[in-house]
């Protein structure tokens, strides 16, 4: 009776905790700015929209939007992207300001999915419910995945999606039954569908059940008709869900994953303060972004469970795991470790961070996880009080920093970056802090216009989209500081880095009117004239 009601406690908080999640993020899903790949993203599901509008709905095809078989980013998986257009357009949603409104809560509902995942396979591995919540947790309070769980509509959405087909994963080879096999194909196939890289998924589930099968874990004749029934059914709903490999199921799918590997960007990543090319990123670059934008404490328990799972591996030579346990282990760890691999042999081009590899942090999690897990067994009872209220004072002080300078938690680094880290590392480089920073002109500028000049690579074009029309119709950007009220700086590849036309006596006329500091470095600034002028086009 006693053990039932614990389990019944633990399940109640357990629903709370995601309850509490989804509240909060309908309650802050609005507070964050718009990124440029969300455009980009929209109007790649649009266009293939439009194709299967041609193929099913003639009467619903809009002659403005480019075909499919030409379009640059035709190889763009859709697999999330297409169904909010198909909800927008079923919702009847009209303006641009609703559909990413939609579209930032349908990135964040598919976070809160990741989370669950996460959850599920740390409760698994540890036999802790409680474990499993304190998994989910950390997740949560990670800054930099926190703030992009509602804007990054592709980084952050396959992160969720590779974690569920991991948790798919698990429960498929500990227990290979038809159904588990079918609902795996599913998610398989939709995190290919959403990019590509997760064809590894597919990939290690083979290699995973073939172990199995040499170690006399599993019987022949009981796998071969469920696996079998996992790679037809995966590779089917790879075509379905991606319209885009319907003429060509093979050769188009070649074509995504050879240009996955060498992605066509040829701009230049700030790293270390000086301006790299991102096809000669060196090896180390993913090591140097995790190592300084990830809280210490995590990274210490990282390297804790990872280099635990070597000793594992080590001890154990071709016998490789010993039990469920340790198998888990070793997934938790090549899910990590093999992307990261990859990155570096292939020489993959990055940017932006290492937003591209999100995806491996849950399992950097549960890696973290473990190493706590093996610290804390090892510890006596003060010691392990000691080590919790290390714990929760970092938790507390990371949801302290999050709250302080919400909605920019995506400009997180830790004391590794350094002093001064606003001149070595790119920092917002999509401009997300533009929204708060323009909505603060409009709400104490009484001008029917206000003239604005962007003194470093920022796009106040995706503000717009944010904004009512009314509140668009008063803005003028403007492409000389002479015809500015304001200068918006995020400092991102001008200001500090690059010089611009913003020469000092231009600045002589402006005062600090707006800015977003985090301790002493200050990372958005708006300048406003000392004595306005009215410009003709105000």
């Amino acid at each position: 009776m006693i053990s039932l009601i614990g389990a019944q406690k633990t399940k109640s908080a357990v629903v709370l905790f995601f309850i509490v999640l989804i509240v909060l993020g309908n309650l802050i899903y609005k507070d964050y700015g718009m990124s440029t790949d969300e455009w980009r993203e929209r109007v790649t599901a649009t266009v293939t929209a439009n194709y299967l509008a041609e193929k099913f709905a003639p009467s619903r095809v809009k002659e403005d939007v480019p075909a499919l078989g030409t379009y640059k980013d035709r190889d763009y998986g859709v697999a999330f992207s297409l169904p909010a257009v198909i909800l927008e357009y079923a919702l009847g949603i009209k303006s641009d300001k609703d559909i990413f409104y939609l579209r930032h809560l349908l990135t964040f509902l598919m976070f809160v999915v990741g989370v669950f995942a996460v959850y599920q396979m740390s409760a698994r591995r540890f036999e802790s419910e409680w474990i499993g919540l304190l998994s989910a947790l950390v997740l949560i309070l990670s800054p930099r995945i926190f703030a992009d769980a509602f804007y990054n509509g592709k980084d952050i959405v396959f992160m969720a999606a590779y974690a569920l087909a991991v948790n798919t994963l698990i429960i498929y080879v500990l227990s290979p039954t038809i159904k588990n096999a079918l609902i795996h194909a599913a998610v398989t196939a939709y995190a290919i569908d959403i990019r590509i890289m997760g064809i590894v998924v597919l990939a290690a589930t083979i290699v995973i059940i073939a172990i199995r099968l040499f170690k006399k874990e599993l019987v022949v004749r009981n796998i071969l008709i469920s696996l079998g029934l996992y790679l037809i059914t995966a590779s089917l709903l790879v075509v379905v869900m991606w319209p885009w490999l319907w003429t060509d199921p093979v050769g188009h799918f070649i074509e995504a994953f050879k240009n996955m590997s060498q992605f066509r960007w040829y701009g230049s990543e700030l790293f270390f303060g000086t301006y790299i090319k991102a096809t000669e990123l060196p090896w180390y670059y993913v090591f140097i972004w995790v190592g300084i934008t990830t809280p210490i404490i995590y990274l210490l328990f990282f390297i804790v469970g990872s280099g635990y799972t070597v000793f594992l591996a080590a001890v154990n030579h071709l016998k490789l795991w010993k039990n469920e346990h340790e198998l888990q282990d070793y997934i938790f760890f090549a899910f990590f470790w093999a992307p990261v691999l990859a990155v570096i042999v292939l020489h993959s081009v990055l940017y932006n961070g290492w937003r591209q590899l999100y995806f491996i942090y849950p399992m950097f999690i549960l890696l973290t996880t473990g190493g706590f897990i093996l610290v804390w067994n090892r510890l006596g009872v003060l010691y392990k009080r000691i080590l919790a209220v290390v714990l929760a004072g970092v938790l507390i002080s990371v949801s302290g920093w999050m709250w302080k300078m919400h909605p920019m938690q995506n400009i997180y680094f830790n004391a590794f970056a350094g002093k001064d880290w606003t001149t070595k590392w790119p920092v917002d480089y999509w401009g997300l802090g533009n929204l708060a920073a323009v909505e603060y002109i409009l709400a104490n500028d009484k001008n029917p216009k206000v003239n604005i000049y962007v003194a470093s690579h920022t796009n106040l074009f995706l503000f717009f989209l944010l904004k009512n029309y009314q509140d668009r119709d008063r803005i003028n950007y403007v492409k000389s500081v002479e015809k500015a009220n304001y200068i918006l700086n995020n400092y991102y590849r001008n200001g500090r880095n690059d010089p611009k036309e913003v020469d000092e006596m231009s600045l002589k006329n402006f005062k600090v009117y707006y800015q977003v500091r985090d301790g002493d470095e200050v990372v958005l600034t708006v300048l406003q004239r000392k004595n306005q002028i009215k410009f003709e086009n105000q």
